[in-house]
């Protein structure tokens, strides 16, 4: 009896706690088969001689749901974290967008605006250098 069992690795300490609670259960409830089993087949062996396969075909559906236990299915979870990551991808985009425009418009502002704003200042030098000489004027007076 060969039955090939496939398991997916937990992700979380939790849901490899929770896969190890329901396999103790399990292989406590088919022990107890088992056993009760056992006690009952070597009974009704002097009985019959057909305990012996119905022992065989129940230890089957148990090993088979043993192994139902065993199986995840991750398709809900593993579709939740793309969408996730689709949205934090589509948002990184925005941002890097966002950079890329603040530093066309900080070039831009800095070989346009800056170049004006000396002009200004030159300009406000003649202005103060005028205001200057007309308090002198004033005080002369």
């Amino acid at each position: 009896m060969n039955i090939a069992v496939h398991v997916q690795r937990p992700k979380s300490v939790i849901e490899i706690e929770h896969y190890e609670t329901r396999i103790l259960l399990c292989i406590h409830s088919l022990t107890a088969r088992i056993m009760a089993e056992s006690e009952s087949a070597s009974a009704a062996k002097a009985e019959s001689g057909s305990a012996k396969e119905d022992m065989e075909i129940d230890l089957e559906v148990l090993a088979k749901n043993f192994a139902a236990l065993l199986r995840v299915d991750t398709t809900a979870k593993t579709k939740e974290m793309e969408s996730n990551i689709e949205d934090m991808l589509a948002r990184l985009d925005e941002y890097c967008h966002l950079l890329e425009r603040m530093r066309g418009e900080s070039a831009s502002t800095f070989n346009s605006q800056i170049p004006d704003l000396v002009k200004k200042c030159d300009e406000l030098k003649r202005v103060f250098e005028m205001i200057d000489q007309l308090e002198r004027f004033l005080i002369v007076v």
